[in-house]
């Protein structure tokens, strides 16, 4: 010391009262800060240059503990380098207790109790960590480490270093936004997810895939999309100690992808954990309340009950259903891999935009999420413009010219906004004409298109209309639609535009997920019932302007449908029996090939599935495109036929113009390209948020009946199958049970046998539904009988064949009374009758309403099965005859 300030010093020095006492402690405090210092730079210098912490990364322990002792012993284990927050569910802590610390050296962390309870009045897992990080979260945490107290934590290190240390540099190296630790017992468990693990670890970290939920650390900056854990309340589910692991399983990975990884170098063991229990103790020790798995020797119970229903709701939401999570990921799933980054902080903006690609965000599980609402007005924008992909998919055979055409207005379509991305495919089915397909070949090689290239695509033989089309496989996602176009289509220079507008409005959002798609075609018949529509005629529908209805009718003249529908749908065609016919209740689509029509099958899949297509009704038999009706595979109306009037009077539209915009009310289709653009992309009412909401739009089903905001469902299953009700008598019943049995080749036919033979074997025949026995003296009017009745009205299917057995039916006789009345005559009967009492004689055909009948057998004869009790119904309720009274009671009972 020099100078005054050195003298000042000396003066008061000397002044106390034993200098040599104080030089003594002085000269010891130095020794320890020197030791401290040299031991620090040591520990820095042995660990690898690429680990040394650049600045200090604050971790905050929070959890559930049984009492004090677990908790201290936990903040021990981590050198007491660790802040943590325990809220105490076994103890009740006083303020004394809670102000002891495990660890009183210099540089030690605080242990606190946020809360404490005894068992009886104890908060779940999920509030003790909800209770315990709001603290930490107070103290200025940057990371929030979720961490059992059963835990015990060991080092793979080959540095010889402090829990906590390993940890802090591991998080300064890799900067992941969750991370865990490796779940030895689901490595073993799923193998398969431990060799994934290895093929996609990169030295000290690993993808973070599955992982054990009660030990995860989240960055602060996405805490709150996790803590408090899911679900509480969405969808009807509430999980308070075991459900939210899968919320977990789904979003940790999915969502942040290579900034959730799984730190190797700490392993865990659970002390107390359902896995140690041996099974049988597991049986004798279990017991359920309320849908709550608990176990003798375990602590908490499991929701694990409703596992299926939960994950089947968080599947919902996801815009490419194929997505795995948890222990199902795979290879297709998995599209990252280890990533370090330079900093923690990701944009906001890009975890939502990340989050929008895989889920919807208006989705009922995200409805309550923190993290959302605390960024609403960016995650709404982020929705709004959410890129879309329309694959547009051509399908041309022989018809160059009508291709051409086609082509042609396609190309003139005004561009839609950068926020719809158009992909071109032409399927070209070869013909057996080699000049032609040359030509074809010729032409396709020099298309092009103003929306970008375009991929023809050949099989190397025929395939018909119906395989091309179901050949389409667009990318399995939600933002994706296929477009289908047949070659003889004309199309409006607008239907591009409109695709946008109405995809935007209803097809970015989670509860359009009944919409299966959008017809540009605005039909004005229905071909379920081979009529025009309600308000519709030959002069066109009766409206003034446009309007958009939901109705349960495919379209293949013109329409769009989302990816993940037309997927589904073509999944299930692949997975029906080849003679499956796709058959509706009393709909004139029976009657269509279904060899040939795939449309006849989609009608089956979306009445099935209660699902609808979006439809524009225009004034003027205007249309967005319209079949023309030339001949091809399906449509074979020639232009000499006689019908050739009624049925372009019935199909034929006109595309809509430009003049006739104005007319219509859609003058903002023809904006200017950059007008358009800056119209779809507008954060603050862009024109297409000037259409109505979906849960305002008309509906119909499937027989154009209004339903309000919601479809019909249609039993369409009660054709599928063919109740054939047979009588048979003693004399010769085995030669009768023999023909019967001849039936059975088709498996579309069951057979109820009604007979006055009490002892009747019936073991021959494979098809038997029912024998139902009756007396003797009432074969004459058997088929009204009260025990035939009952068994009529079990029946689930519709569709009866009644015939005698002692007059033979041959399988083809029978099968063609059914396929006439399934396509043409559910209303009505369908008989056979022959020209004698003879019935091995030749067969002919009466049809009720199209022949004048003067005799027909009293069997043999195919009806309604629900419009035959409807109508025995309606005549016992009238005046009967006295001797019949017996029959109207036992009907009615």
């Amino acid at each position: 010391l020099n100078g005054k300030n050195g003298s000042a010093v000396a003066s008061i020095m000397r002044g106390l009262p034993s200098r040599r006492a104080l030089f003594l402690c002085l000269a010891i405090v130095s020794l320890v800060w020197f030791y401290r210092i040299v031991t620090q730079i040591k520990e820095t210098a042995s660990m690898p240059a690429s680990s040394q912490p650049q600045s200090s990364t604050t971790v905050c322990l929070v959890g559930n503990a049984e009492n004090l002792a677990t908790a201290s012993r936990v903040h021990t284990m981590w050198d007491c380098q660790l802040t943590s927050f325990w809220y105490i569910w076994n103890q009740s802590i006083t303020p004394m207790q809670s102000q002891t610390q495990p660890c009183n050296h210099r540089g030690s962390r605080k242990l606190n109790v946020v809360d404490s309870s005894l068992k009886e009045h104890a908060k779940t897992f999920k509030q003790g960590i909800t209770t315990a990080t709001t603290s930490a979260l107070h103290q200025g945490c940057e990371y929030i480490f979720t961490h059992d107290d059963d835990l015990v934590f060991t080092s793979s290190s080959r540095h010889h270093t402090s829990l906590a240390t390993v940890l802090q540099a591991w998080l300064e190296k890799n900067k992941p936004l969750v991370a865990g630790f490796p779940w030895t017992v689901g490595r073993q468990r799923y193998p398969s997810m431990a060799a994934l693990t290895r093929q996609h670890r990169q030295g000290d970290a690993s993808p973070l895939l599955l992982f054990d939920n009660g030990m995860l650390l989240y960055h602060r900056s996405v805490v709150s999309f996790f803590i408090p854990f899911a679900p509480s309340g969405e969808g009807g589910f509430d999980g308070h100690w075991t459900l939210g692991a899968h919320f977990l399983h789904l979003f940790v990975p999915q969502w942040l992808q290579h900034r959730a990884l799984t730190c190797e170098l700490l392993n865990y063991n659970n002390t107390i954990n359902l896995d140690n229990l041996d099974k049988a103790d597991k049986r004798k020790g279990r017991h359920v309340d309320n849908q709550l798995v608990y176990y003798k020797g375990v602590r908490h119970p499991y929701e694990y009950m409703l596992n299926q229903a939960y994950i089947a709701f968080l599947v919902s939401g996801l815009k490419d259903p194929k997505l795995r999570f948890g222990a199902a990921v795979d290879n297709s799933s998995l599209r990252w891999d280890v990533d370090r980054h330079s900093d923690v902080n990701v944009p906001v903006r890009s975890l939502i935009e990340r989050l929008n690609d895989i889920y919807y965000l208006d989705h009922p599980a995200l409805s309550s999420n923190a993290w959302l609402k605390s960024h609403h007005g960016l995650a709404l924008q982020i929705q709004h413009s959410t890129q879309l992909y329309l694959h547009i998919h051509v399908f041309v055979h022989e018809r160059l010219d009508l291709f051409l055409r086609l082509w042609a207005q396609l190309s003139a379509n005004a561009r839609p906004s950068s926020l719809l991305t158009i992909r071109l495919y032409v399927h070209h089915d070869p013909s057996d004409n080699a000049t032609l397909n040359a030509d074809i070949s010729q032409a396709l090689h020099n298309l092009h298109s103003p929306f970008g290239p375009v991929q023809i695509i050949r099989p190397a033989s025929r395939l018909g209309l119906r395989a091309s089309v179901l050949s389409t496989t667009p990318p399995s996602h939600a933002n994706h639609f296929v477009m289908l176009l047949e070659d003889d289509l004309v199309l409006s220079p607008w239907a591009l535009r409109f695709t946008e507008l109405v995809l935007r409005r209803y097809f970015t959002k989670w509860d359009s997920n009944r919409v299966m798609g959008l017809s540009l075609y605005a039909q004005i018949w229905s071909e379920v019932q081979e009529s025009f529509r309600k308000g519709c005629g030959v002069e066109g529908c009766t409206t003034s302007k446009p309007s958009l209805q939901l109705w349960q009718q495919p379209q293949s003249w013109g329409a769009v449908y989302q990816a993940t529908h037309w997927l589904n749908f073509t999944a299930w065609v692949a997975t029906q029996p080849k003679q499956a016919r796709y058959l509706l209740p009393a709909s004139y689509t029976n009657r269509w090939p279904e060899e040939f029509s795939w449309k006849k099958a989609m009608f089956r899949y979306v009445v099935d599935r209660n699902l609808t297509m979006v439809y524009p009704r225009l004034p003027s038999r205007l249309s967005f495109s319209s079949n023309t009706l030339a001949v091809g595979q399906n449509d074979r109306v020639s232009r000499r036929s006689s019908k050739r009037q009624r049925q372009e009077g019935r199909f034929v539209l006109a595309v809509l113009q430009e003049h006739q915009l104005e007319q219509v009310g859609l003058a903002e289709l023809k904006s200017q390209q950059d007008r358009w653009q800056i119209s779809m992309t507008a954060h603050n009412a862009p024109v297409w948020q000037r259409l109505p909401p979906l849960t305002a739009l008309p509906s119909a089903n499937v027989y154009d009946q209004d339903q309000g905001s919601s479809s019909l469902q249609v039993e369409s299953s009660s054709y599928d199958n063919v109740t054939v009700v047979a009588l048979v008598v003693p004399d010769q019943s085995q030669e009768q049970l023999s023909r019967l049995a001849q039936l059975c080749t088709n498996p579309a036919l069951r057979i109820l046998i009604v007979t006055t033979f009490p002892t009747l074997t019936v073991n021959s025949i494979p098809c038997l539904h029912e024998c139902v026995n009756i007396e003797r003296r009432s074969t004459p009017d058997w088929i009204v009988q009260p025990r035939v009745l009952q068994a009529l009205k079990a029946l689930s299917y519709d569709p009866l064949l009644i015939v005698d057995a002692r007059w033979p039916m041959p399988l083809d006789v029978a099968e063609y009374l059914v396929h006439t009345w399934e396509g043409h005559y559910w209303s009505h009967w369908v008989a056979a009758s022959s020209a004698g009492r003879n019935h091995a004689a030749d067969w002919s055909y009466q049809r009720s309403n199209t022949e004048s009948v003067s005799w027909v057998l009293p069997t043999h004869v195919v009806l309604s099965r629900s419009r035959l009790l409807y109508n025995v119904r309606r005549l016992l309720q009238q005046e009967v005859r006295q001797d019949c009274l017996w029959l109207a009671a036992q009907f009615v009972q």
